[in-house]
């Protein structure tokens, strides 16, 4: 008869109903185990997931915001930053997303001073959204509040085009127009591979009345014009309203936006250039001096009614030459 090895216990046969009742104790163990944790990471995180949440339904609606937005259809953008806004208030990508629709938009300058407060009570300002928030304080006016802003630039960053813009803006509400002017053209330096810097640059020499940059400047505006897109728009607004513009020039403004709509051309005494966003208007000197639009759109214009002229033409302008 053989027996068991001596240390080693003897198998002991186990049945089906006790195998089966301790596999479904161990995994009842389990899913409370399971159920503790999740309870546990739910007490201490809950809050957090609430807000990943919310923040991704919130960026859901950014994409149409800035699709309507791009289209000009700002009712609809801003129901979509209103839905965004609901629900992911405090999330980065939203404020931002609301400071650029107040930009295009023209709002009231005080929603961005809003969101622009929100990113920074959160620690997320970038240099140029920080130069922004102290230019809102600069128009409130708030000169305090707005140099507090200037002295929380790094060292580094002060000669940077941000806070140079900043140090303009409160330079310039401070009536120092010159040194305002220098630290402008000093910040659109600090920032040649922008090309929004070198029109910006481009328009500020250009129209500083001073011959040794307005000549230059306008004629650095003529590339830019040329080369079309959005920055051409301002760049052929300013070119066009120059008073001694050569014909030339007019021709060469008229190609720029020969794809626009155009009135006046038959007698060229006014011509007026659709581009959208702006009417360019072309005037001969006699008829712009006529009509004198820079004052009639001026602040103080007259209310009452200049007595009624006949508008000089071509034809009449030079019959008045020829009996001179």
């Amino acid at each position: 008869m053989s027996k068991a090895p001596i240390g080693i216990p003897p198998r002991q046969s186990v049945s089906a109903e006790e195998f089966q009742q301790a596999t479904s104790t161990r995994w009842l163990m389990w899913f409370f185990v399971g159920l503790a944790g999740i309870l546990i990471l739910w007490w201490f995180f809950f809050d957090q997931v609430v807000v990943t949440a919310k923040s991704w339904w919130a960026r859901q609606y950014l994409d149409d915001m800035e699709e309507r937005l791009q289209a000009e259809d700002y009712g609809v953008a801003a129901r979509h930053l209103n839905d965004a806004t609901r629900w992911g208030p405090d999330d980065p990508m939203v404020l931002r997303a609301a400071v650029k629709f107040v930009e295009k938009t023209g709002t009231d300058p005080r929603l961005m001073l809003r969101f622009l407060t929100r990113l920074d009570q959160l620690n997320l300002l970038t240099p140029e959204e920080l130069s922004k928030l102290g230019c809102m304080h600069v128009m409130l006016p708030d000169m305090v509040k707005a140099r507090e802003i200037h002295d929380r630039f790094k060292e580094e960053d002060l000669n940077k085009r941000p806070a140079l813009e900043l140090l303009a803006a409160i330079q310039k509400a401070e009536g120092l127009h010159a040194r305002s002017f220098l630290t402008q053209r000093q910040a659109l330096l600090a920032d040649p591979e922008n090309p929004d810097s070198v029109l910006q640059l481009a328009l500020l020499d250009a129209a500083s009345g001073d011959p040794s940059l307005s000549g230059p400047g306008r004629d650095r505006l003529w590339p830019i014009a040329r080369k079309g897109g959005e920055q051409a728009i301002p760049a052929i607004n300013f070119l066009a309203a120059h008073h001694r513009l050569t014909r030339e020039e007019v021709i060469d403004l008229l190609a720029l936006t020969e794809t626009l709509r155009v009135e006046g051309m038959p007698q060229c005494d006014w011509v007026l250039v659709d581009a959208g966003d702006v009417l360019v208007h072309l005037f001969r000197p006699e008829v712009r001096s006529f009509y004198n639009l820079e004052k009639l759109w001026s602040e103080n214009a007259p209310l009452e009614r200049p007595p009624a002229r006949r508008a000089p033409t071509a034809a009449r302008v030079a019959e008045q030459g020829k009996g001179a």
